[in-house]
Protein backbone atom coordinates (compact mmCIF):
# COMPACT_ATOMS: atom_id res chain seq x y z
CA UNK A 1 0.00 0.00 0.00
CA UNK A 2 1.66 3.72 -1.02
CA UNK A 3 1.38 6.51 0.83
CA UNK A 4 -2.28 7.36 0.21
CA UNK A 5 -3.75 10.52 0.83
CA UNK A 6 -7.31 12.05 0.91
CA UNK A 7 -7.93 12.68 -2.84
CA UNK A 8 -6.38 10.00 -4.38
CA UNK A 9 -8.53 8.26 -6.86
CA UNK A 10 -8.21 4.71 -7.67
CA UNK A 11 -9.39 2.10 -10.05
CA UNK A 12 -10.06 5.47 -12.08
CA UNK A 13 -13.04 5.01 -10.13
CA UNK A 14 -12.86 5.44 -6.53
CA UNK A 15 -12.06 8.39 -4.41
CA UNK A 16 -10.45 8.25 -0.91
CA UNK A 17 -11.97 11.00 0.94
CA UNK A 18 -10.49 10.19 4.75
CA UNK A 19 -8.87 6.99 6.92
CA UNK A 20 -11.91 5.50 8.82
CA UNK A 21 -9.33 3.01 10.69
CA UNK A 22 -6.12 1.20 10.30
CA UNK A 23 -4.59 -2.65 11.70
CA UNK A 24 -2.58 -5.04 10.69
CA UNK A 25 -4.03 -6.24 7.36
CA UNK A 26 -4.44 -2.61 5.92
CA UNK A 27 -6.49 0.55 5.99
CA UNK A 28 -10.08 1.33 5.92
CA UNK A 29 -11.17 4.28 4.23
CA UNK A 30 -14.50 6.39 3.46
CA UNK A 31 -14.48 7.31 -0.30
CA UNK A 32 -16.48 8.62 -3.09
CA UNK A 33 -18.05 5.87 -6.26
CA UNK A 34 -17.56 8.55 -9.07
CA UNK A 35 -19.25 6.17 -11.14
CA UNK A 36 -22.40 5.07 -9.20
CA UNK A 37 -22.32 8.15 -7.18
CA UNK A 38 -22.29 7.22 -3.57
CA UNK A 39 -20.08 7.40 -0.27
CA UNK A 40 -18.21 3.97 0.28
CA UNK A 41 -16.33 1.94 2.27
CA UNK A 42 -12.82 0.72 0.77
CA UNK A 43 -10.48 -1.72 3.03
CA UNK A 44 -7.27 -1.60 1.31
CA UNK A 45 -4.50 -3.88 2.10
CA UNK A 46 -0.97 -3.61 3.29
CA UNK A 47 1.45 -5.01 0.39
CA UNK A 48 2.57 -8.17 2.56
CA UNK A 49 -1.20 -9.37 2.92
CA UNK A 50 -1.37 -9.36 -0.79
CA UNK A 51 2.02 -11.41 -1.47
CA UNK A 52 0.73 -13.87 1.05
CA UNK A 53 -1.81 -16.15 -0.13
CA UNK A 54 -3.39 -17.56 3.59
CA UNK A 55 -3.22 -13.57 4.90
CA UNK A 56 -5.33 -12.90 1.25
CA UNK A 57 -7.86 -15.55 2.36
CA UNK A 58 -7.88 -13.71 5.45
CA UNK A 59 -8.45 -10.44 4.25
CA UNK A 60 -10.96 -11.50 1.63
CA UNK A 61 -13.17 -13.16 4.55
CA UNK A 62 -13.25 -10.76 6.99
CA UNK A 63 -14.49 -8.55 3.86
CA UNK A 64 -17.41 -10.51 3.41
Amino acid sequence: MANLQAGTLLLDRYRLDRTIGKGGMGEVWAGYDTKLRREVALKLMTERVASSRSALGRFEREAM
